[in-house]
């Protein structure tokens, strides 16, 4: 009697966890990507890992083997010094393995949005925009500071030559 062996290759990406999920450019976020091995025999996947929004790109890319039912968190880390200001979300996608038919679960379903946010001025250097109007500013402060200590200098004098007399 011949024994039939089904062989059944199928990849799923269970979750995608950003952390932080609000983070200032520069900063680094962590995306934890969970995988699932489906189907009944060893499978090699390829995982990928994007962010949209203003940029579309992809974070990283990772090769893993998994066992028939194991489970799998891989880790990328997203650098978002040069990424605009904005909302972007992230998406976690395994690409098919050979012989795959399910590939319905190779992406992740649950929304996950990362906001960038502008990062803070530090240092830096003050524009004036209008010199003209700060120097005649300036100008008459100092005008009005040499009056005002001429005035007290002839009231003083005339104190003084009042005392004398």
């Amino acid at each position: 009697m011949a024994t039939v062996k089904i062989v059944v290759h199928d990849i799923a990406v269970v979750s995608q966890v950003p952390n932080p999920t609000t983070v200032y450019q520069g900063g680094i976020v962590t995306i934890a990507v969970t995988v699932r091995n489906e189907g009944t025999e060893t499978g090699s996947l390829t995982l990928r890992v994007y962010y949209y929004g203003d940029l579309e790109c992809c974070v990283g890319q990772e090769v893993v083997d998994l066992l028939p039912g194991e489970s799998r968190t891989l880790y990328f880390e997203w650098y978002t010094a040069n990424i605009p200001p904005g909302t972007y979300y992230i998406d976690a996608r395994a690409l098919p393995v050979e012989g795959e038919l399910d590939t319905d679960d190779n992406a992740c379903t649950s929304l996950a949005a990362v906001t960038v946010r502008a990062a803070p001025i530090v240092g830096g250097t003050v524009q004036i925009e209008k010199p003209a109007i700060l120097y005649q500013t300036l100008l008459v402060a100092l005008a009005l500071a040499f009056t005002a200590i001429i005035a007290v200098g002839v009231v003083t004098r005339a104190k003084n030559s009042v005392r004398a007399r």
